[in-house]
């Protein structure tokens, strides 16, 4: 599977693995690496319809989700 297919449905995290959330904010985020402009894509559909960010339940807003997609560095 490819690093940013959608998975149509994720199961439930186990307790121990809930322990082990990263939790971390936009602006901690200094790039998102891909190898091609096909990648650079798929993030962008991610973050459109991604429920759960950081270890909570929400949405991006659309300026979160253009701020990260300014971050993407295309490597081909």
């Amino acid at each position: 599977m490819r690093c940013c297919q959608v998975l149509k449905k994720r199961p439930a995290p186990t307790e121990e693995l809930t322990k082990h959330t990263l939790k971390f904010n936009i602006e901690d985020i200094d790039g998102i690496v891909v190898p091609d402009k096909k990648d650079m894509d798929n993030i962008g559909s991610f973050l459109h319809t991604t429920e759960i960010f950081s270890g909570t339940r929400r949405n991006l807003s659309p300026t979160e989700i253009n701020r990260l997609l300014e971050l993407v560095i295309i490597t081909e």
